[in-house]
């Protein structure tokens, strides 16, 4: 079963490694492995432990959202 619910800020971490994982696997094959990293965004760094890089995903979960933090 899939629940969907508003987006919070804490479910960056989750959110973050579902879209990257998403993009890799779908939407960067065809892009040349040199500026993959450069299109995930902060994404990138969806998995890293560093408080700065899960702001930085949900600054950019605000913008895909529409919200105005």
């Amino acid at each position: 079963m899939i629940v969907i619910r508003c987006y919070q800020d804490s479910g960056a971490e989750n959110m973050g490694i579902l879209i990257a994982d998403t993009n890799h696997d779908f939407n960067l094959s065809s892009a040349p492995p040199d500026q993959r990293d450069l299109l995930q965004g902060p994404f990138r760094h969806a998995r890293s432990p560093e408080l700065g890089h899960h702001e930085a995903i949900a600054r950019r979960a605000d913008f895909l959202f529409g919200r105005n933090s």
